[in-house]
């Protein structure tokens, strides 16, 4: 287990990692979890296994180190493939903020509320434009509407860099708890020769018996 020790955390971050070889059915799994000092949110979606993250840290790239470093201290088979990208659509945006979808189609449309909704990121399917939930998250943050979160959320940009800096951090080590698929892979061998890494001020003590959050 690992001791993470930190002189100042200033900021709260939410964010999912992606994650494989371990089976989130399994109850054990979950329990050595959730059952630490870590605000950590294990789920299946789709069919793909995740860790949602709700930690205080320094830096983005810290927040995401403490949680890698985390995973693997509890669960050493457990493989990091990315930070996840949060996308949602118009019916997403509505059940997490409890509304109708109706409303929020008006707020894209700007022919209700506050005007300046994000533009989509991209359309997928049969027409269903989708946006990323941090940039949806502070447009309702800065308008005052209720159902916001309050943790800072990643944005795309943020993430694209920090799966670059931990493809540079694990990719020699043999063991690694972070395995970037070919997408990230492809993005940092074009990247990863521009990218500043600035290691994260943590003391990891390998002999303590604990993970404890400063």
């Amino acid at each position: 287990m690992v001791t993470m020790i930190r002189a100042s955390r200033n900021r709260t971050y939410l964010f999912t990692l992606a994650i494989d070889g371990v089976d989130l059915a399994d109850e054990d799994v979950v329990e050595a979890l959730v059952s630490g000092e870590i605000e950590v949110y294990p789920a299946v979606v789709a069919g793909k296994a995740t860790l949602t993250y709700r930690l205080s840290a320094e830096s983005s790239y810290d927040a995401v180190i403490d949680a890698v470093t985390h995973a693997h201290s509890l669960l050493p088979h457990v493989k990091v493939c990315r930070v996840e990208v949060d996308l949602v659509s118009i019916s997403d945006i509505a059940g997490r903020l409890g509304r109708p979808r109706e409303s929020v189609r008006a707020w894209v449309v700007g022919s209700r509320g506050p005007k300046d909704f994000p533009a989509p990121v991209t359309v997928i399917g049969d027409g269903v434009r989708v946006w990323d939930w941090p940039s949806v998250n502070q447009w309702l943050k800065r308008e005052g509407i209720a159902g916001h979160d309050e943790e800072h959320l990643l944005s795309r940009e943020e993430i694209d860099e920090l799966n670059v800096m931990l493809v540079r951090r694990f990719s020699g080590l043999r063991d690694s708890a972070f395995r970037p698929d070919r997408s990230v892979s492809r993005f940092a061998m074009l990247t990863v020769s521009r990218t500043r890494v600035t290691s994260p001020s943590v003391t990891y003590t390998s002999s303590s018996s604990s993970f404890t959050k400063a």
